[in-house]
């Protein structure tokens, strides 16, 4: 009974939260179906996600080159990481986006607008940005944030034909990570951060290649 009253709440918090935000039918149908996915047996619903996004992900972008075409964005990339990996991301992410590979990025303590709704402000970056970068940690897990940035980001690149550009920080256990996150790296290929020097040129290569139809 205390896990259907839990899933409920769930619901109507994502339902009234995305309205509120003015979300397309399809968003809130992706980001309710995430959120329903949390409390449920583990196993099944990444085993559920795994498929569903291999489906989705198994045209060639299409849409996405179309929306490159024809639409204006404010970022080239939106970047997507929990507090805790800030000075990660300033010591090292964001120099080689903006410096080396001459991309425009969003990061929200940077570029969020003061004394706007933060929902409204993930929301309109979002839909402003090309790409979407996630760090993927054991921290990005513990965070709401988070999780709703990549609920957010996963509707974008279901509807459009995309693929996220997934980053994993640090060697977290299956047990520290979400469900969504699970399913997520299980469909994937993604990129694994490795503190020896000897081996981030290839990190960055790789980096630079998944980014590579968004290149200036």
């Amino acid at each position: 009974m205390e896990t259907k009253v839990h899933v409920l709440h769930l619901l109507a918090v994502t339902v009234v939260t995305l309205v509120s935000v003015r979300w397309s039918a399809s968003d809130v149908d992706t980001a309710v179906t995430l959120r329903l996915s949390q409390p449920a047996n583990l196993r099944h619903n990444v085993y559920r996600w795994h498929i569903r996004l291999m489906l989705a992900f198994r045209g060639h972008g299409e849409i996405m080159r179309r929306r490159l075409m024809e639409e204006h964005f404010t970022y080239d990339v939106f970047l997507s990481c929990a507090e805790e990996d800030e000075d990660w991301v300033l010591r090292h992410l964001l120099p080689h986006l903006e410096g080396r590979q001459g991309l425009r990025a969003c990061f929200h303590k940077r570029d969020f607008l003061p004394g706007k709704n933060i929902l409204d402000n993930i929301v309109d970056s979002v839909k402003s940005s090309k790409k979407f970068v996630l760090v993927f940690s054991k921290h990005f897990a513990l965070s709401r944030w988070c999780q709703f940035e990549l609920d957010l980001c996963l509707g974008h690149v279901l509807d459009n034909d995309d693929a996220l550009v997934v980053i994993l920080l640090d060697d977290a256990s299956s047990r520290d990570l979400t469900s969504t996150m699970k399913a997520v790296l299980g469909t994937m290929t993604y990129i694994q951060w490795q503190e020896c020097p000897d081996v981030r040129a290839w990190f960055w290569r790789r980096l630079e290649l998944s980014l590579a139809e968004i290149m200036p």
